[in-house]
């Protein structure tokens, strides 16, 4: 039964005992032990309750209010067990239930309670009865000794704590005795107070015991002793003394409660306490007030006082002992008072004679405070005495108050002396019946559905108080609405609670008091039928089972140029939104998705219709109060033509636009004028709603669009049918960020954006709005789609994110990535050379099997063409081919000098597609940062030059460059920064302007954040040129004048170098030669959150508003300050000066007995030892070799 030898199991012994019974045979060999368990039940019982225990164990002795007590019900008996708690509430009778008191546990807050004994007791209950308890009593002390942990209290300004005394400063013992009155000399200690001339009042006494952490005292009386001591220091004097219970566990901390001792400035004083002598005396010994050994805190001694527990006496100072003590004396100023200018309410400007006004006076001073107010009566005159009037508030009677004004003020007095406050004036308008402030609201018409909640409303001023009764006029006359039925009727809110169409009729309200009656105009209420809920097998039954939190299906057929038609929530959660008077719907003949196009709706749905630029196009729906980041947003729009960047679909929005969430639009825009699918969240932030989506809904047709937020991610969807081929459409776009709690506590918006209600309008139909408190998946998404459209079964693969074909140089690291996988799941990935088969994983490639393939460290033997097999039930998708061009920088080359200082990104814009036609790439040679060519924006294509040779012999004979034009849309290229953080960085480009540059154009900006980039100032030359420019700190740097003035139509080198406590700009061509300029102040760090724009400021949007006018090359981003002679070697690599640079061969592992060898540039020679011949290799970068038992050397040859 066990396996350890030693000692039995406690209490047990082997027995040996026969088969059919007798006598036992103890065993008498102690070799093992036993360990068993014996399962029993109990026979069903009826409740036997013990006594409740409270935590900790205060006792009899009492606790000061405010302490909380934690009490524990425990009853023997058949489970389960049900307890109630009752209390007495402090009176002595009888004990009655305390309400929402049902648990084992009840924690009593005793803050408030008075002086006395409260009695607690519970009543235990299970099914075969129930018994109450016998009571325990939780009895309030005006002073206790509490124990408060392990840590000591926080210091007030005034709290005296180790304070200096110059009678003695060896090492001494502070500690209580056990039992003073039997020693007949109490330990202590003595303070000195401060120079406060009002002197001080002492509250709390707090000391630290010592000890190993076992408790003591068992709540038992303590004495508490208080001493004047004489100049001399050798007599005491008693000035107070106090009898409280304690205990706790050593090593806490204590605190005396409930003291209130007087002392004066510049005077010493002394303590002492012990155990009572009336107390347990069981107990021997003492307790240490600290830990044991060491210097004393300074200042602090013992002292003995005879004859302490009667009024003091001779007092001697203890010797050098072995323990410290450690103690906190709770101790406020006394000050006269200081009186305070009277409150008072109600806090209007003019109040009507009649109306009860009550002063409050909140004055600051030493207790206890008297007061007594004084008034001029409105004479004007002085102020005297109101009769009666002695305590903090007044309230004043005003029914007889003529108009005028009446003044009023109060004397506060204490035992320091006494303050007058200044005078509060009350300015009093004759009586009057009450006055309309805001007429019945809604009005003149409200409107509601069935079943749901609905209220009326109106305000009044006048002589208060004033009561309000609510009348309906049904047909025969204005009837009081019964508060026994409706208790809203006799107040300013009528509530109309499950709304019937009996309710219907005419609503006013008649506001009284004591002058007379207002009635208020009238509201006319219709009660609409409710909607019919979706039938069974449609769309609209399968949101509904998702359990949304709200769904507006927006079928009304009802007029809503009303202003209050309401749009009617179908989840049952009462969030019905109101139309806008310019809204559309069924009563204006919209139509929604019907079949047969679309199966999944009915065949008379509607739709909501806005139109951009009215205002009160769209619907107004109440706060949602989700209060989270697991959000799902879905609904079917229909663009009716071009649509605004930032227009809104479900947007909530705070006044003050520091937090906003929801499904928008984003900034870009496409050739048919439509923006892309966008959101904010985040408390409005730019890493939301400037992310790009690619995700633009086609024009005149019914698309699926949603929202889904995760904490780690958001997902924009976008599905339709082509109108061509008849097969889904589906796209989506992922924004991996962190996303915060959004709490949707203020009202939103369908079809527009708060931020600007008739500016961001959408253009077109929306249908069938949707909000879920969770993260729905694809699948949940497509199901709902392919409801929607008649889809049966499953749906076949769709990559909306095609893999990009890429150029870099070799060395890099190369990611090819599908996006936007949609359809039903589950999926499978398989890479493939096209030509070539499947891709493994292995060497320097990983992801073979995933949505997206990484080459790291590429080499030419890498270079090929890609593509993703996608595979799910239906079948495999193949994604378009995507090209691998690994290739080397060109020896003495400018790009090779680029690539030898280790860029972030570059750019060479050499590209030579037509930029027009949209989603053209401009290559990142290094980092995989692949840019985007904007519809405005131009290149090769177009003909545009770059540097070449023979000018600029760094460059190719034929080299093209990125053209950009001013004033002209979309005129640049784009490029994601990532979550880019820089100190250091360095951006460098060669730039041609056209003419004049105006000021603030941009050359590489991010506007992520406040602004950050190289770009033009504010200075022009009499060119019309303007000055070289940056922005940084928070965009605080842009009035800094740098006087470097590029030349037009000619090839400068530019460049921005930031570091921690500088900025410098450099311009260098051949006109100008090496000219620089420094801003000599500190750099901070920043964010770079959304696009970097090449070319264009990036604030000017999608208009060409501080566009660059000219040609861009090469633009390099370094995250590092580059030293002026990298700049200047830049800049001679141009003109075709550069030096062989320095190359590193890569040596990594590719499988047993191989390894790989990479190198930037140059031939690779191989000896067998360093001494050579050194002979040349056929070898390519990237190309693998065996490992043999002998050493081979290698190096390369860069000329």
């Amino acid at each position: 039964m066990a396996n350890v030898t030693g000692n039995l199991y406690a209490g047990g012994e082997v027995v040996l005992i026969p088969t059919a019974g007798g006598t036992m045979t103890l065993g008498s060999s102690h070799s093992y032990d036993a360990s068993f368990d014996v399962g029993l039940m109990s026979l069903p019982a009826a409740p036997i309750p013990n006594p409740p225990f409270e935590t900790p164990a205060y006792g009899s002795g009492g606790i000061v209010a405010g302490t909380s007590v934690a009490l524990t019900a425990a009853a023997a008996g058949s489970t389960p067990m049900y307890y109630y708690w009752q209390t007495d509430g402090g009176s002595g009778g009888a004990l009655t239930n305390i309400p929402g008191a049902t648990g084992s546990n009840l924690v009593v807050n005793t803050t408030g309670f008075a002086l006395g004994t409260y009695q607690y007791d519970f009543i235990a209950s299970n099914s075969l009865g129930h018994t109450e308890s016998s009571p325990i009593g939780i009895v309030i002390a005006p002073v206790a000794m509490m124990d408060i942990g392990s840590n000591p209290p926080a210091l007030g300004p005034d709290d005296i704590s180790q304070l200096v005394n110059t009678n003695q400063n060896d090492d001494g013992v502070n500690f209580y005795t056990d039992n003073g009155a039997s020693y007949g000399i109490w330990s202590g200690q003595s303070f000195t107070t401060g120079s406060n001339p009002n002197g001080y009042l002492l509250q709390t006494l707090a000391w630290k015991s010592a000890g190993n952490g076992s408790s003591f005292g068992n709540w038992q009386p303590y004495d508490l002793y208080f001493y004047s001591i004489s100049a001399d220091g050798t007599t005491a004097t008693l000035i107070a003394n106090y009898q409280g219970y304690g205990g706790g566990t050593e090593s806490n901390w204590f605190q005396w409660q409930g003291l209130s001792v007087p002392l004066a400035p510049n005077t010493v004083y002394g303590y002492t306490f012990g155990r009572a002598a009336d107390g347990p005396t069981s107990s021997t010994g003492w307790e240490h007030m600290a830990t044991e050994g060491g210097n004393p805190y300074p200042g602090g001694q013992i002292m003995n006082i005879a004859n302490a527990s009667t009024n003091g006496g001779p007092v001697t100072y203890g010797p050098t002992g072995n323990s410290d003590a450690v103690f906190s004396l709770g101790i406020i100023v006394s000050q006269k008072p200081n009186a305070a200018v009277p409150l008072y309410t109600p806090k209007l400007n003019s109040i009507y004679a009649g109306t009860p006004v009550t002063l409050q006076e909140i004055a600051v001073g030493t207790p206890p405070l008297t007061y007594q107010w004084l008034t001029d009566n409105g004479t004007g005159g002085d102020l005297t005495p109101v009769g009666g009037a002695t305590s903090s508030n007044l309230v004043l009677n005003t029914s007889a108050f003529t108009d005028g004004n009446y003044r009023y003020a109060v004397i506060v007095n204490n035992d320091f002396g006494s303050s007058t406050s200044a005078p509060v004036t009350l300015t009093f308008t004759g009586a009057s019946v009450p006055i309309t402030v805001t007429d019945v609201a809604p009005a003149p018409v409200n409107q509601g559905y069935v079943g749901q909640t609905l209220t009326f409303s109106a305000t009044f001023a006048g002589t208060l108080p004033i009561s309000y009764q609510w009348y309906v006029d049904k047909g025969s006359g204005p009837v009081a609405i019964n508060p026994a039925s409706n208790p809203s009727a006799v107040s300013n809110i009528l509530t109309l609670a499950n709304l019937q169409s009996s309710d219907a009729g005419i609503y006013s309200v008649t506001a009284h008091n004591s002058v007379g009656d207002t009635p208020s105009s009238a509201s006319t209420l219709t009660v609409l039928t409710s909607p019919a809920a979706p039938a069974a097998g449609t769309l609209g039954a399968l949101v509904l089972a998702e359990d949304p939190v709200a769904y507006w299906r927006l079928n009304e057929m009802n007029d809503p140029s009303t202003g209050v038609l309401p749009a009617y929530d179908a989840s049952g959660h009462n969030f019905d939104g109101v139309y806008g008077q310019f809204t559309y719907n069924g009563y204006s003949g919209i139509t929604g998705p019907q079949p047969p196009a679309f199966p999944g709706f009915e065949a008379d749905n509607t739709a909501l219709a806005c139109l951009p630029g009215n205002t009160n196009s769209w619907v107004t729906v109440p706060p949602l109060n989700l209060n989270t980041n697991a959000v799902t947003i879905s609904m079917w729009i229909n663009p009716a033509g071009a649509v605004a960047a930032n227009s809104g679909l479900l947007v909530t929005r705070n006044s003050a636009n520091t937090d906003a969430a929801g499904l928008t639009f984003g900034s870009a825009v496409n050739a048919n004028g439509v923006a892309e699918l966008g959101y904010v969240w985040n408390s409005n932030s730019p890493a939301t709603y400037g992310f790009n989506s690619g995700l633009y809904p086609p024009l005149s047709q019914w698309s699926f669009v949603a929202l889904v937020v995760q904490t780690n991610q958001a997902t924009l969807y976008l599905y339709y049918i082509d109108p061509i081929t008849s097969q889904p459409v589906l796209n989506s776009a992922v924004n991996s960020i962190t996303h915060s709690n959004e709490a949707f506590n203020v009202a939103g918006t369908i079809g527009t954006d708060p931020n600007n209600y008739v500016g961001r309008v959408f253009n077109g139909y929306i249908d069938d709005v949707a909000v879920f408190n969770s993260a729905m998946t694809s699948d949940q998404l497509l199901a709902q789609f392919s409801k929607g459209v008649g889809l049966s079964g499953p749906v076949a693969a769709t990559i909306g994110g095609q893999p990009q074909s890429i150029t870099t140089y070799a060395g890099h690291t190369v990611t090819l990535a599908a996006t936007g996988i949609n359809g039903s799941s589950p999926f499978t990935y398989q890479w493939q050379l096209v030509g070539g088969g499947n891709v493994t994983d292995g060497g320097n490639i990983s992801g073979s099997q995933t949505p997206t393939l990484t080459i790291t460290g590429a080499s030419t033997t890498n270079s090929g063409t890609y593509k993703l097999v996608v595979t799910n039930p239906v079948g495999p998708t193949s994604s378009s081919n995507a090209v691998v061009n690994i290739v080397s920088p060109v020896a003495n080359s400018y790009e090779s000098v680029v690539a030898g200082l280790n860029p972030f990104a570059f750019w060479k814009l050499n590209e030579t597609s037509d930029p027009s036609v949209g989603g053209v790439v401009a290559w990142d040679y290094v980092g995989g940062h692949t840019a985007t060519y904007q519809v405005g924006a131009l290149n090769g294509f177009n003909g545009i030059v770059g540097p070449e040779a023979p000018a600029l012999p760094g460059f190719p004979a034929s080299y093209t460059a990125l053209g950009t034009v001013s004033n002209t849309a979309n005129s640049y290229v784009t490029a994601s920064a990532g979550n880019l953080i820089a100190t250091n960085l360095t951006y460098a480009m060669w730039i041609k302007p056209s003419g004049p540059v105006e000021n603030w154009a941009g050359l590489l900006m991010d506007r992520g954040g406040a602004g950050e980039g190289l770009g033009f100032g504010g200075t022009v030359d009499g060119t019309g040129m303007s000055e070289l420019g940056y922005t940084w700190n928070a965009n605080s740097t842009w009035s800094w004048n740098s006087s470097l003035y590029p030349p037009a139509n000619q090839w400068s080198f530019v460049a921005m170098v930031i570091e921690p406590t500088k900025a410098t700009l450099y311009l260098m061509n051949s006109s100008g030669g090496i000219q620089s300029a420094t801003n000599a102040v500190a750099q901070d760090s920043e964010t770079f959150g959304v696009a970097w724009h090449i070319g264009d400021d990036a604030q000017g949007g999608t208009t060409g508003g501080r566009t660059f006018p000219g040609s861009i090359s090469d633009v390099a981003v370094f995250l590092s300050a580059l030293s002026p002679g990298q700049v200047t070697a830049l800049y001679n690599a141009g003109l075709g000066n550069v030096a062989p640079p320095a190359v590193t061969i890569n040596i990594a592992p590719a499988g047993p007995g191989k390894v790989t060898l990479t190198w930037s540039q140059g031939t690779l020679l191989q000896a067998t030892n360093l001494a050579g011949p050194w002979t040349p290799t056929s070898l390519t970068s990237g190309s693998t070799v065996e490992t043999t038992n002998s050493s081979t050397f290698f190096k390369v040859l860069v000329q």
